[in-house]
This record gives structure tokens, sequence and C-alpha cells, in this order.
């Protein structure tokens, strides 16, 4: 589900991979698409083996990186899910043990009105120096750093003995076993189909079904994940969080990421703080670096029919639902044909391998058309040409600081704001706007220019 949800997520970008896989987001949507596909294969395909190099091996965090945000925000936004029966909604929360719900952290809980005023100007003052950080270092030479470059290449030959111990990861999870799991009645009563189109509880399904096929004690002899102390009711997105990492890992697929160096370097928020504090530069020259070598690498074999192939294998491999792009028509068929031939329901989440050779078989189909990607996704550019969001129209742009005034500019266009004289950092569409700011501005004005000098030296 993760992989197939991924055709979308490429396209729109939303909830997909953000900064907190820094690398991986900043290759195109295509190049990642393109990663997500092989490493689909390797992981279901039984006869294929799982692709280990590093980029594959970050391709797999970000999957999870995908999955764990479609958990977030569908637990975050489960008062407003598309439930037609909301008795029925109320009976399954209340249903759930209190203990299963503990409450998520809230980071803003408690703070007065001072110490929030203070975080916003912090938070002016940290995008004021990235702003600056990020201007300086676009402009580095990618050629430095032969040891920086070293340092990425051989880091998957370091010894194992930088693998995470067993003491440590038993006390990171002990929060989603203690106590044992809740009775099998629990877990079944009011529990939606598939077919219900459940959208409140989609993905906590598909991940509580992981959970309870995961039976076996293999990996240092730990509890198995069926005997996980929450099940699909829970909306402790720290537990569901913790148990799909204990997954990824248990199954072989993120054992590489214990390496302390590839941590450092792919994961990890990339935001505005980071840029402000000079300490994190070199760590972001060797993120770039690595973004263009990549892009550059990918770039020798790409071509831009690509796109819709990769498509095309992971809808055949993972999908369980018929739908079509509008010059895919021709190819579905055929593909539904040979499936029915092969004696498989496409309907079911099953056959993997026989589904792969199926559509490998038709690799050689060719209609007009056929090489237009599915949806909206829109043309397939170098990957050495794309931008990041946040260089993009629509996805960083400039406001207005006066309250009420929603003028903004595109970091991408000239600015038609103009800098507050004093501080340099809230901006404004007019005068009228800056007049109308200043009883609310002049308590954070010169606050902020003194934080501007004092970490600029």
């Amino acid at each position: 589900a993760g992989c197939l949800h991924y055709i979308h997520a490429a396209e729109t970008q939303c909830n997909d991979t953000p900064d907190y896989l820094p690398v991986f987001s900043r290759l195109s949507p295509q190049q990642r698409l393109r990663l997500v596909k092989e490493v689909m294969i390797g992981l279901l395909c039984e006869s294929e083996p799982l692709p280990q190099h590093i980029e594959h091996v970050v391709a797999y965090l970000g999957i999870w990186q995908t999955i764990r945000t479609e958990l977030e925000v569908e637990i975050d936004q489960e008062e407003d899910a598309y439930f037609d029966d909301e008795d029925l909604m109320k009976e399954i929360r209340n249903s759930c043990p209190p203990e299963m719900n503990t409450t998520n952290i809230q980071y803003n809980r408690g703070k007065t009105e001072e110490e929030k005023r203070e975080r916003l100007r912090s938070d002016l003052v940290e995008a004021k120096l990235a702003s600056r950080a990020k201007k300086k270092l676009t402009k580095i030479n990618f050629g430095m750093d032969e040891e920086s470059t070293t340092k990425i290449n051989d880091v998957m030959n370091k010894s194992s003995s930088t693998l995470i111990s067993l003491d440590r990861l038993i006390a990171q999870n002990k929060i989603i076993f203690e106590g044992g799991p809740p009775s099998a009645e629990s877990r079944q009563y009011l529990r939606p189909t598939h077919e219900d189109k459940n959208y409140a509880f989609t993905w906590r399904l598909l991940c509580d079904d992981a959970f309870q096929e995961d039976t076996s004690v293999v990996m240092f002899g730990r509890t198995p994940l069926c005997h996980l102390n929450f099940n699909w009711k829970s909306s402790n997105f720290i537990k569901w969080q913790k148990a799909l990492q204990l997954l990824m890992i248990e199954k072989g697929i993120l054992n590489s990421l214990c390496f302390d160096d590839i941590w450092t370097l792919h994961c990890g928020e990339l935001c505005d703080a980071d840029y402000a504090n000079t300490e994190n530069h070199q760590r972001i020259k060797e993120i770039m670096k690595t973004v263009r070598e990549w892009r550059t690498l990918y770039e020798k074999n790409w071509n831009p029919s690509m796109l819709s192939s990769d498509q095309r294998f992971i809808f055949a491999i993972c999908s369980t639902e018929i739908y079509r792009g509008k010059h895919h028509e021709l190819w579905l068929f055929e593909f539904l044909i040979q499936c029915k031939k092969e004696g498989i329901s496409f309907l079911k989440s099953e056959n993997y391998q026989t589904r792969l050779e199926i559509q490998q078989s038709l690799e050689s189909f060719d209609v007009d058309g056929l090489a237009y990607p599915y949806h909206d996704f829109s043309d397939p550019i170098l990957p050495t040409e794309y931008a990041y969001s946040w260089d993009r129209i629509g996805y960083n742009y400039e406001t207005c600081g006066a309250l009420g005034c929603y003028h903004y500019s595109t970091r991408s266009t000239e600015s038609s704001l103009k800098k507050c004289s004093k501080c340099k950092i809230v901006k404004y569409c007019s005068r009228e706007c800056q007049v109308k700011h200043w009883p609310e501005h002049k308590k954070d004005c010169k606050a902020m220019s003194i934080a501007v000098k004092k970490r600029e030296k």
C-alpha cells in the first residue's frame, strides 16, 4: 500500500518525503518513483533480490516515512474523517481501552503569550539567517571535499559493531509491548473490512494486518509484533511509529541505517534552524553534493517514458483496485486478461511474483500514448534541473507582516514586499500596512535586530 500510494505522493508531493529525509526528498519525483519501484520488487517478489545500494536503503526509509506521515494525518484528522455512521464511530472510540490512547505530546501546552511571542521572534530570526545561508551554500563548489565523498561511499563497509544494541532496542520499544496484547474480542469488535472504505482507519488497519502477520521470534529473541499492546483502534501515534520502525528493522529493511554516518547525513529534519546554525553547514554541503551526484548518475540513463513504465510496474504488482490512466486502457485490459489466464485475482494482495512476470512480458506492448504518465503528473524534467519545493512557486512565499493582509510574493520572482528598515526581517506590501502594524511590531523589532547581530557574530 505504501508503494502504491507513492504513485500519487510523488505526483502531488503531498505527505511524501518532507525534510526529515533531506537527500531523498531533493531527488526528482521521477527518480524517487524509480527507486521505490526497484525496492518494491525486492520486497514483494520472492525470486527477486532485495536492493542494498545506499540509494535504495534511503528509499526504504522514504516508504516508511510516507506511511508514517499518512498514519499521523489519519490520526490528526480522525474527528473529520469521512465516516457515514457517527454513532458507530463513537462506539469504536469508546470500545478502545484508555491505556491504548495515551495523549500524544502537545508541545505548546501551558505556554504563556510571551513565550509564544518569543518563539515567533526566534523563528523569524532563524528564517532571516537561513535565507542568507541558503544563498551562500548554493554557490559552493561541488568538486571539493574529497574526504566527504570517501566518507559517504565507504560508510557501508564499516564494522557491524555500530549496529543498534539489543539493550537499546528493547528499552526503546518497551512502551509498545508492556502489559501484553488486547484481547482477540477487542481486536475484532466493530472492525471494519477493507471493502468498507473506512477512511478513518485505512492506514491503521493496513499496519495492524502487517503486525498480526509477524508471529515468529526471529530477531534477538524479541516479542513478535502480533503481541503489541494496542490494535487498529489506537490513536497513539507514538506507538504506531515505533511499531512500524521495528517491523522494518526486523524484516531486514532498515538494518543498514543503523550506521551512524548514514543516519546523520540522510535522516533528520533540515529546516531554517539548521541553515541558520553554521555548525550544520558541513552536513548541508554534503547533502547538496550527494543529491547532485545521485541526480547526475540517474540522468545518464534517463528518458521521459521511464516514468509511466515505473508507474505501471507499481500498479501491476501492488494495486487491488482497477483504474487506469487515460492512455493505459488497452494495456490494462491485456494485463487483466493475462492475470485471468494465470488464475490469479487482481483484487487481492497476493501473487506478486506472478504479477511481476506478467508485467515484464508486456514491456514490449506498445500503443499510442502509453508513454504518458498516470493522472496529472507534471511533464518529466531532467533530474539535474529539478527544483526542490522551497524554490518553487506556491511552496515557499513571503507574506505581508500586517495582520489581515494576505498579499504575498514568491521567492522565485522579484519580491514586491519591502523590509522594515530597522529589523530588516518583517516585510510589508505598503507603507499603510507598515504603519498599521507598527504598534504590534515595535515590541519585537529591536529584539530581533539584536538577535540577528548576536547570531552573526
